[in-house]
C-alpha cells in the first residue's frame, strides 16, 4: 500500500448490492497516508468471527468471502508464528 501511495491517493468506492441484485454506490473511501503503526496494534476486520448474529453477507458473495477471511486469518496466524 505505501508503494501504491506514492502515485497519490487511493480512492475506492464503497458500495452494496440493492433489492433487485444491482449495486449501488453509498460512499467513498480516500487513503492519502498510513497510520503508523507496528504490526502488533493492528486491528483485524473480520466480520465472520465478529458480527452480529442476523447479519451475514448475500449468498452471492458468501462463498468467497468465507474463503477470503480464512485465508486472510490463516496468513495473520504464519505471520505471528514468524515475528
Amino acid at each position: 500500500m505505501a508503494a501504491a501511495l506514492t502515485a497519490g491517493p487511493l480512492v475506492y468506492d464503497l458500495c452494496a448490492e440493492t433489492g433487485d441484485r444491482s449495486w449501488r454506490r453509498f460512499a467513498v473511501l480516500t487513503v492519502r497516508d498510513l497510520l503508523p503503526m507496528d504490526r502488533e496494534g493492528t486491528l483485524d476486520f473480520d466480520p465472520y468471527a465478529h458480527s452480529v448474529r442476523a447479519f451475514i453477507p448475500g449468498p452471492a458473495l458468501a462463498a468467497i468471502r468465507r474463503a477470503a477471511y480464512r485465508g486472510s486469518r490463516s496468513g495473520r496466524e504464519d505471520r505471528r508464528e514468524v515475528s
